[in-house]
């Protein structure tokens, strides 16, 4: 196999991967779009709003601290709305057994 068709084998290989990649995070991300409309039949109550974060290279440093500072707001902000949707959620509990 010549340089050049070496280097064409490898790109492809590249291709198919990222292809595959893709392919399984749009699939988790209808999958669990999925799962939530399903709970929400079910009268589960399921927090507003989504999260996908899709990890690259120096996105977490040798601490695992987040370098990027838009992600790290971002994932800031959906935590801040996970603690008061939980807060609302205790509320709640607590007026049922007051009741």
């Amino acid at each position: 196999m010549g340089r050049s068709a070496l280097w064409t084998e490898l790109l492809d290989r590249k291709a198919r991967r990222n292809h595959r990649n893709l392919i399984g995070a749009i699939a988790t991300a209808v999958a669990q779009q999925h799962l939530r409309q399903i709970l929400g039949n079910l009268g589960v109550l399921v927090m507003g709003g989504e999260a996908y974060v899709a990890f690259k290279p120096g996105l977490t440093d040798d601490a695992n601290n987040i370098t990027d500072e838009r992600t790290r707001q971002f994932l800031q902000s959906f935590v801040d709305q996970l603690a008061a949707f939980i807060s609302r959620l205790s509320g709640r509990e607590a007026a049922a057994r007051a009741a």
